[in-house]
């Protein structure tokens, strides 16, 4: 003898969000950063319930910026950024020009990030942050990392960098050798700096392979 069960019954549980009950007390805003060179990218604002006041921007602001593979939207970025505001800090956010494979696909090049950082940073100073900490994730560590060895910027008053690689070269060689690549690393490492001078940013020989 069967028994009807009604469809709600036999469907899964929905997904539910990881971040908990409080993101509603949040306030988000949707941002845009022009660079130097010319370039626009998105950002989000998170600030914490109260924001605004004396005592939040007493508190340090935080820049988050994404991994090789990631955006301003997904993965470590989302989830460090709505514990932090949860846990009182304004946090921003950012694409940089490595977002969503940039470093592979897009114009990706990582000695022009800080140009993507800065803008960041000054949308802060003009909302009254006077402290900040530079946060990245993976590839975003360095990009951070190499920022403040660049600008000494006076108001970074801390750096956190999460998963972050040694070196992300040496990182590479050793995945390939470990592995067995044929060409080796250093092959094509020879390959491209043999294809990509005498600008590499300029080059025409640029290409995927």
């Amino acid at each position: 003898m069967s028994r009807w069960l009604p469809s709600s019954r036999l469907l899964p549980e929905p997904r539910r969000p990881f971040f908990g009950r409080d993101d509603k007390r949040l306030r988000l805003e949707l941002l845009t950063l022009d660079t130097e060179d010319g370039q626009r990218w998105d950002g989000l604002l998170y600030l914490p319930p109260g924001a605004g006041g004396r005592r939040t921007v007493a508190r340090p602001a935080v820049v988050v910026v994404h991994g090789s593979i990631g955006n301003f939207l997904s993965g470590v970025p989302r989830t460090v950024s709505f514990g932090l505001a949860q846990a009182g800090h304004p946090v921003l956010s950012i694409n940089t020009r490595m977002a969503n494979y940039g470093v592979f696909f897009g114009g990706g090049l990582l000695h022009r990030t800080p140009l993507d950082i800065d803008p960041a940073l000054a949308l802060l100073r003009r909302r009254g942050y006077e402290r900040i900490v530079l946060l990245g994730y993976s590839m975003g560590a360095t990009m951070v990392t190499n920022y403040q060895a660049l600008r000494q910027a006076p108001e970074v008053a801390g750096l956190c960098t999460v998963a972050h690689p040694l070196s992300l070269p040496d990182s590479l060689r050793r995945r390939w050798v470990r592995y067995g690549a044929r060409p080796s690393y250093e092959k094509v490492a020879r390959r491209a700096r043999e294809r990509l001078m005498p600008d590499p940013e300029r080059s025409e020989r640029d290409e995927i392979f």
